[in-house]
Protein backbone atom coordinates (compact mmCIF):
# COMPACT_ATOMS: atom_id res chain seq x y z
CA UNK A 1 0.00 0.00 0.00
CA UNK A 2 2.92 2.54 0.66
CA UNK A 3 4.61 1.65 -2.29
CA UNK A 4 1.03 2.32 -4.43
CA UNK A 5 0.39 5.79 -2.57
CA UNK A 6 4.21 6.77 -3.62
CA UNK A 7 3.38 5.44 -7.34
CA UNK A 8 -0.01 7.51 -7.18
CA UNK A 9 1.81 10.65 -5.83
CA UNK A 10 4.56 9.97 -9.14
CA UNK A 11 1.40 9.31 -11.50
CA UNK A 12 -0.06 12.89 -11.06
CA UNK A 13 3.37 14.45 -10.96
CA UNK A 14 4.60 12.64 -13.99
CA UNK A 15 1.47 13.65 -15.64
CA UNK A 16 0.77 17.01 -14.82
CA UNK A 17 4.56 18.40 -14.87
CA UNK A 18 7.22 15.59 -16.39
CA UNK A 19 4.88 15.35 -19.27
CA UNK A 20 2.78 17.68 -20.27
CA UNK A 21 4.55 20.87 -18.83
CA UNK A 22 8.02 20.08 -19.37
CA UNK A 23 7.30 18.38 -23.12
CA UNK A 24 4.16 19.78 -24.39
CA UNK A 25 3.81 23.35 -22.87
CA UNK A 26 7.43 24.03 -23.11
CA UNK A 27 7.93 24.23 -27.09
CA UNK A 28 4.95 25.52 -27.68
CA UNK A 29 6.12 29.36 -27.23
CA UNK A 30 8.85 27.57 -29.83
CA UNK A 31 6.28 26.91 -32.50
CA UNK A 32 4.59 29.88 -31.67
CA UNK A 33 7.93 32.64 -31.76
CA UNK A 34 9.11 30.84 -34.77
CA UNK A 35 6.10 31.11 -36.90
CA UNK A 36 6.21 34.49 -35.78
CA UNK A 37 9.73 35.80 -36.10
CA UNK A 38 11.34 34.24 -38.82
CA UNK A 39 11.08 34.06 -42.41
CA UNK A 40 10.14 30.60 -43.92
CA UNK A 41 12.94 30.95 -45.95
CA UNK A 42 15.16 30.87 -42.44
CA UNK A 43 17.42 28.32 -41.99
CA UNK A 44 16.27 27.47 -38.35
CA UNK A 45 12.67 27.96 -39.93
CA UNK A 46 13.92 25.27 -42.47
CA UNK A 47 15.68 23.16 -39.09
CA UNK A 48 12.70 23.20 -36.44
CA UNK A 49 9.31 23.12 -38.32
CA UNK A 50 9.61 19.43 -38.88
CA UNK A 51 9.87 18.95 -35.20
CA UNK A 52 6.53 21.14 -34.57
CA UNK A 53 4.44 19.07 -36.68
CA UNK A 54 1.04 18.64 -34.72
CA UNK A 55 2.30 19.98 -31.55
CA UNK A 56 0.00 23.06 -31.22
CA UNK A 57 -2.87 20.73 -32.29
CA UNK A 58 -2.68 18.14 -29.86
CA UNK A 59 -2.07 21.09 -27.50
CA UNK A 60 -5.66 22.51 -27.92
CA UNK A 61 -7.08 18.57 -27.79
CA UNK A 62 -5.50 18.23 -24.37
CA UNK A 63 -7.12 21.64 -23.63
CA UNK A 64 -10.39 21.23 -24.93
CA UNK A 65 -10.43 17.68 -24.08
CA UNK A 66 -8.04 16.17 -21.61
CA UNK A 67 -7.31 19.33 -19.22
CA UNK A 68 -10.54 20.66 -18.79
CA UNK A 69 -13.63 20.70 -16.30
CA UNK A 70 -14.82 16.63 -16.76
CA UNK A 71 -12.04 15.71 -19.33
CA UNK A 72 -9.94 13.02 -18.89
CA UNK A 73 -7.20 14.51 -16.88
CA UNK A 74 -10.09 15.65 -14.11
CA UNK A 75 -11.45 12.37 -14.47
CA UNK A 76 -8.57 10.45 -13.50
CA UNK A 77 -5.90 12.24 -11.42
CA UNK A 78 -6.13 12.97 -7.71
CA UNK A 79 -6.17 16.85 -7.74
CA UNK A 80 -9.23 18.97 -8.85
CA UNK A 81 -8.84 20.24 -12.36
CA UNK A 82 -8.25 23.66 -10.82
CA UNK A 83 -4.67 22.54 -8.66
CA UNK A 84 -3.54 20.13 -11.92
CA UNK A 85 -3.46 23.45 -13.89
CA UNK A 86 -1.86 25.26 -11.26
CA UNK A 87 0.78 22.20 -11.17
CA UNK A 88 1.59 22.29 -14.40
CA UNK A 89 2.28 25.53 -14.45
CA UNK A 90 4.34 25.68 -11.43
CA UNK A 91 6.00 22.57 -12.95
CA UNK A 92 6.94 24.77 -15.89
CA UNK A 93 8.18 27.94 -14.53
CA UNK A 94 10.32 27.09 -11.80
CA UNK A 95 12.69 24.31 -14.20
CA UNK A 96 15.33 27.26 -16.19
CA UNK A 97 15.41 25.85 -19.72
CA UNK A 98 19.61 25.70 -19.86
CA UNK A 99 19.52 24.16 -16.74
CA UNK A 100 17.01 21.99 -18.15
CA UNK A 101 19.33 20.69 -20.80
CA UNK A 102 19.68 16.51 -20.51
CA UNK A 103 23.56 16.59 -19.43
CA UNK A 104 22.77 19.62 -16.67
CA UNK A 105 19.49 17.83 -15.54
CA UNK A 106 21.49 14.72 -15.36
CA UNK A 107 23.99 16.19 -12.94
CA UNK A 108 21.75 17.89 -10.79
CA UNK A 109 20.02 15.07 -9.87
CA UNK A 110 22.66 13.55 -9.01
CA UNK A 111 22.33 10.70 -11.53
CA UNK A 112 25.24 10.86 -14.31
CA UNK A 113 27.83 8.86 -12.61
CA UNK A 114 27.54 5.75 -14.27
CA UNK A 115 29.82 4.12 -11.29
CA UNK A 116 27.45 5.15 -8.86
CA UNK A 117 24.03 3.97 -10.83
CA UNK A 118 25.41 1.43 -13.13
CA UNK A 119 22.21 1.04 -15.02
CA UNK A 120 19.83 3.70 -15.88
CA UNK A 121 18.34 3.27 -19.53
CA UNK A 122 16.62 6.62 -19.49
CA UNK A 123 20.15 8.39 -19.52
CA UNK A 124 22.04 6.15 -20.99
CA UNK A 125 20.13 5.85 -24.55
CA UNK A 126 19.05 9.67 -23.85
CA UNK A 127 23.00 11.15 -24.23
CA UNK A 128 23.54 8.76 -27.43
CA UNK A 129 20.33 10.84 -28.60
CA UNK A 130 21.21 14.04 -27.18
CA UNK A 131 24.71 13.76 -28.70
CA UNK A 132 22.99 12.48 -31.94
CA UNK A 133 21.01 15.17 -32.25
CA UNK A 134 23.46 17.94 -31.16
CA UNK A 135 25.87 16.56 -33.92
CA UNK A 136 23.29 17.14 -36.50
CA UNK A 137 22.46 20.39 -34.98
CA UNK A 138 26.26 21.66 -35.37
CA UNK A 139 26.78 20.22 -38.46
CA UNK A 140 23.52 22.33 -40.25
CA UNK A 141 24.11 25.44 -38.49
CA UNK A 142 27.89 25.47 -39.14
CA UNK A 143 26.79 26.46 -42.76
CA UNK A 144 25.20 29.44 -42.18
CA UNK A 145 26.72 30.59 -38.73
CA UNK A 146 30.34 30.99 -39.54
CA UNK A 147 31.15 32.69 -36.61
CA UNK A 148 29.43 34.37 -33.44
CA UNK A 149 29.29 37.63 -34.75
CA UNK A 150 26.50 36.17 -37.65
CA UNK A 151 24.72 34.98 -34.87
CA UNK A 152 24.63 38.27 -33.20
CA UNK A 153 23.87 40.03 -36.18
CA UNK A 154 20.64 37.97 -37.65
CA UNK A 155 17.83 40.32 -36.37
CA UNK A 156 15.35 37.60 -37.15
CA UNK A 157 17.34 35.40 -34.87
CA UNK A 158 17.63 37.79 -31.84
CA UNK A 159 13.53 39.14 -32.54
CA UNK A 160 13.04 35.15 -32.03
CA UNK A 161 14.57 35.14 -29.09
CA UNK A 162 13.27 38.20 -27.75
CA UNK A 163 9.93 36.93 -28.22
CA UNK A 164 10.61 33.94 -26.10
CA UNK A 165 11.58 35.52 -23.12
CA UNK A 166 8.97 38.50 -23.40
CA UNK A 167 6.46 39.06 -20.71
CA UNK A 168 3.79 39.11 -23.44
CA UNK A 169 5.42 36.22 -25.19
CA UNK A 170 6.61 32.53 -24.20
CA UNK A 171 8.07 34.19 -20.54
CA UNK A 172 10.55 31.20 -21.34
CA UNK A 173 12.75 30.99 -17.47
CA UNK A 174 16.82 31.35 -17.95
CA UNK A 175 17.00 31.18 -21.92
CA UNK A 176 19.92 32.84 -23.58
CA UNK A 177 23.66 33.04 -22.89
CA UNK A 178 23.31 35.28 -20.04
CA UNK A 179 20.13 33.60 -19.06
CA UNK A 180 18.40 37.39 -20.70
CA UNK A 181 17.13 36.34 -24.16
CA UNK A 182 20.61 37.42 -25.46
CA UNK A 183 22.04 34.56 -27.91
CA UNK A 184 25.26 35.87 -28.36
CA UNK A 185 27.33 32.85 -29.45
CA UNK A 186 27.17 29.95 -32.47
CA UNK A 187 27.65 27.30 -29.43
CA UNK A 188 25.02 28.25 -27.28
CA UNK A 189 22.26 28.29 -30.27
CA UNK A 190 23.19 24.71 -30.66
CA UNK A 191 22.94 23.83 -27.10
CA UNK A 192 19.63 26.15 -27.44
CA UNK A 193 18.04 24.56 -30.81
CA UNK A 194 19.14 20.43 -29.58
CA UNK A 195 17.29 21.11 -26.69
CA UNK A 196 13.76 22.17 -28.39
CA UNK A 197 14.56 19.04 -30.88
CA UNK A 198 15.41 16.71 -28.10
CA UNK A 199 12.12 17.82 -26.00
CA UNK A 200 9.75 17.75 -29.25
CA UNK A 201 11.38 13.97 -30.18
CA UNK A 202 13.20 12.15 -27.44
CA UNK A 203 12.08 13.37 -24.43
CA UNK A 204 8.55 13.36 -24.75
CA UNK A 205 8.69 9.74 -25.95
CA UNK A 206 10.44 9.01 -23.39
CA UNK A 207 7.69 9.99 -21.14
CA UNK A 208 4.52 9.95 -23.24
CA UNK A 209 5.07 5.74 -24.20
CA UNK A 210 5.51 4.51 -20.78
CA UNK A 211 1.68 5.66 -20.85
CA UNK A 212 0.41 2.69 -22.31
CA UNK A 213 3.28 -0.01 -21.13
CA UNK A 214 3.43 0.66 -17.61
CA UNK A 215 0.63 3.14 -16.23
CA UNK A 216 -2.15 1.79 -18.55
CA UNK A 217 -2.69 -1.11 -15.46
CA UNK A 218 -4.27 0.22 -12.41
CA UNK A 219 -2.93 -1.49 -10.14
CA UNK A 220 0.83 -0.85 -11.14
CA UNK A 221 0.82 2.53 -11.43
CA UNK A 222 -3.01 4.35 -9.91
CA UNK A 223 -3.73 8.13 -10.95
CA UNK A 224 -5.45 8.37 -7.93
CA UNK A 225 -6.31 6.80 -4.39
CA UNK A 226 -9.79 6.46 -2.96
CA UNK A 227 -9.35 5.88 0.84
CA UNK A 228 -7.07 8.44 2.83
CA UNK A 229 -3.56 7.40 2.94
CA UNK A 230 -3.62 7.14 6.80
CA UNK A 231 -5.19 3.38 6.29
CA UNK A 232 -1.42 2.57 5.81
CA UNK A 233 -1.05 0.91 9.11
CA UNK A 234 0.09 -2.23 10.65
CA UNK A 235 -2.42 -5.14 9.76
CA UNK A 236 -3.86 -3.62 6.86
CA UNK A 237 -5.13 -6.28 4.52
CA UNK A 238 -5.44 -7.13 0.82
CA UNK A 239 -8.82 -5.74 1.01
CA UNK A 240 -7.47 -2.51 2.32
CA UNK A 241 -5.52 -2.03 -0.32
CA UNK A 242 -7.94 -3.05 -3.29
CA UNK A 243 -10.25 -0.39 -1.46
CA UNK A 244 -7.54 2.27 -1.95
CA UNK A 245 -7.22 1.27 -5.99
CA UNK A 246 -9.60 2.56 -8.57
CA UNK A 247 -13.03 1.13 -9.05
CA UNK A 248 -13.84 -0.72 -12.04
CA UNK A 249 -15.25 1.56 -13.96
CA UNK A 250 -12.11 4.22 -13.33
CA UNK A 251 -9.28 1.47 -14.12
CA UNK A 252 -11.19 0.94 -16.92
CA UNK A 253 -10.61 4.56 -18.54
CA UNK A 254 -7.46 4.87 -17.42
CA UNK A 255 -6.35 2.06 -19.59
CA UNK A 256 -8.16 3.14 -22.31
CA UNK A 257 -6.97 6.68 -21.93
CA UNK A 258 -3.56 5.91 -21.44
CA UNK A 259 -3.53 3.07 -24.12
CA UNK A 260 -4.11 5.54 -26.26
CA UNK A 261 -2.23 8.44 -25.80
CA UNK A 262 1.13 5.72 -25.24
CA UNK A 263 0.43 3.87 -28.45
CA UNK A 264 0.09 6.48 -31.52
CA UNK A 265 3.57 6.71 -33.26
CA UNK A 266 3.49 9.36 -36.41
CA UNK A 267 6.69 10.16 -37.99
CA UNK A 268 10.25 8.90 -36.69
CA UNK A 269 13.48 11.21 -36.15
CA UNK A 270 15.46 12.01 -38.93
CA UNK A 271 13.05 11.13 -41.34
CA UNK A 272 12.30 14.57 -43.20
CA UNK A 273 10.25 14.94 -46.05
CA UNK A 274 12.13 14.38 -49.57
CA UNK A 275 12.71 17.96 -50.70
CA UNK A 276 12.30 19.72 -47.22
CA UNK A 277 16.42 20.72 -47.76
CA UNK A 278 16.39 23.02 -50.55
CA UNK A 279 19.75 23.19 -49.92
CA UNK A 280 22.03 20.80 -51.51
CA UNK A 281 25.01 21.17 -48.48
CA UNK A 282 22.33 19.62 -46.27
CA UNK A 283 22.83 16.54 -47.32
CA UNK A 284 25.92 14.91 -45.95
CA UNK A 285 25.34 16.17 -42.58
CA UNK A 286 21.13 15.18 -42.75
CA UNK A 287 23.32 11.43 -43.80
CA UNK A 288 25.52 11.36 -41.37
CA UNK A 289 22.92 12.01 -38.74
CA UNK A 290 20.34 9.21 -40.26
CA UNK A 291 23.20 6.29 -40.02
CA UNK A 292 23.93 7.58 -36.30
CA UNK A 293 20.75 6.58 -35.59
CA UNK A 294 20.96 3.45 -36.99
CA UNK A 295 24.02 2.70 -35.40
CA UNK A 296 22.17 4.11 -31.79
CA UNK A 297 18.83 1.40 -32.64
CA UNK A 298 22.13 -1.27 -32.60
CA UNK A 299 23.66 -0.37 -29.55
CA UNK A 300 20.30 -0.17 -27.37
CA UNK A 301 19.39 -3.30 -29.06
CA UNK A 302 22.43 -5.09 -27.58
CA UNK A 303 21.96 -2.90 -24.22
CA UNK A 304 18.64 -4.73 -23.63
CA UNK A 305 20.18 -8.01 -24.35
CA UNK A 306 22.09 -7.06 -20.94
CA UNK A 307 19.71 -5.36 -18.79
CA UNK A 308 15.63 -4.68 -18.58
CA UNK A 309 14.38 -4.07 -22.01
CA UNK A 310 14.06 -0.46 -22.48
CA UNK A 311 12.76 0.47 -25.68
CA UNK A 312 11.28 3.96 -25.31
CA UNK A 313 14.46 6.38 -26.88
CA UNK A 314 14.90 3.68 -29.91
CA UNK A 315 15.13 5.88 -32.29
CA UNK A 316 12.78 4.24 -34.83
CA UNK A 317 10.58 4.86 -31.84
CA UNK A 318 11.53 8.46 -31.20
CA UNK A 319 8.76 10.60 -33.34
CA UNK A 320 9.49 13.94 -34.41
CA UNK A 321 7.71 16.26 -32.55
CA UNK A 322 5.29 16.07 -30.00
CA UNK A 323 1.98 14.95 -31.98
CA UNK A 324 -0.17 12.66 -29.12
Amino acid sequence: MAKTIVQIADANFHEAVSHFARTHLLVEPFVTATHRQLPTTHPLFKLLVPHFQGTLAINYAAHEFLVAPKGGVNGLLSSTIDNSRVLMVKGLRIREFNADMLPQRLQARGVDDVSALPVYPYRDDGLLIWAAIRNWVKAYLGLYYPSDDKVKGDRHLQNWAQELVAFDGGRLQGFGDRETGQIETLDYLIDAVTMVIFTGSAQHAAVNFPQDGIMSFAPAMPTAGYVPATVVKAGATQKDWLDLLPPLDQAQTQLNLLHLLGSVYFTKLGDYEDGHFTDAQVAAPLSTFQNRLQEIEAIIDQRNGDRPAYDYLKPSKIPQSINI
